[in-house]
């Protein structure tokens, strides 16, 4: 290879890399807003499991189930599946947070 084909082969090379470094910055600046997005719900995940995990869920379900609870009001904390998968999905991105924290 010449000097010129070189040179050329070289800037071709800095033009990708800074172009991946580019796309690196932007996902690790949403990527940082997400956790940070992630860190402010913790309380109300917290508040959820022990909903959750109470009493008071089983309560609210079956009242709900006995047509107790108005049909008016947002009862999605009610259906059993929406939480119990929030909390798997809360577990799984745990892991992988902390999978993460090993591999930096």
């Amino acid at each position: 290879m010449n000097q010129i084909e070189r040179i050329s082969k070289m800037g071709a090379l800095l033009k990708s890399a800074e172009a991946a470094c580019d796309e690196l910055d932007g996902a690790i600046e949403r990527l940082a807003e997400a956790l940070a997005q992630y860190d402010k719900e913790q309380e109300n995940f917290d508040i959820l499991t022990e909903y959750y995990e109470g009493d008071e869920w089983m309560r609210d379900f079956e009242d709900d189930e006995a047509g107790l609870i108005p049909q008016s009001i947002d009862r999605g904390a009610l259906t059993e599946d929406s939480i119990y998968d929030l909390l798997l999905r809360r577990k799984d991105l745990d892991e992988i947070l902390q999978a993460l924290r090993s591999y930096l």
